[in-house]
């Protein structure tokens, strides 16, 4: 009977996995998978601020006195005028701004999370694991 091997051949793997590698590979896996999901947020988040960016000068050009619908909520539309449209517009960029750095900082401290239990795991596994993306 023969058996199956991923490890290169004349590669032998006698490293016995216990319960706590078990949860560090488990504890990565779920990081890796946040960490994509908040830059995700962040692609989008940054979209969502060219979009506002673009707006506030298109309203720039317009007469400040001038009134233009303005959703508020997700279903409610309010009759404004531009001026006061740019100074909610301008609000929302630092609110963006802001939760645009909570996420960052979020994406770096989960990398070097992420950079400990790969140095960690790869010091017991060795070639024996792949913890590359």
């Amino acid at each position: 009977m023969s058996t199956l091997s991923v490890l290169p051949e004349g590669q032998d793997n006698n490293i016995e996995v216990t319960q706590e590698d078990q949860n560090k590979i488990n504890e990565f896996s779920k990081l890796i998978l946040r960490q994509e999901k908040i830059k995700v947020m962040l692609d989008s988040l940054h979209d969502e601020k060219e979009y506002i960016d673009e707006l506030s000068l298109e309203l720039e050009l317009m007469d400040e006195d001038e009134k233009l619908p303005y959703k508020l909520g997700d279903s409610a539309f309010i009759n404004m005028k531009v001026g006061k449209i740019i100074k909610l517009l301008e609000k929302d960029l630092e609110e963006m701004n802001t939760k645009e750095e909570e996420l960052a900082k979020q994406v770096d401290d989960l990398e070097e999370t992420l950079k400990e239990l790969k140095k960690t795991l790869y010091a017991k596994f060795g070639n024996n694991i792949n913890m590359e993306r």
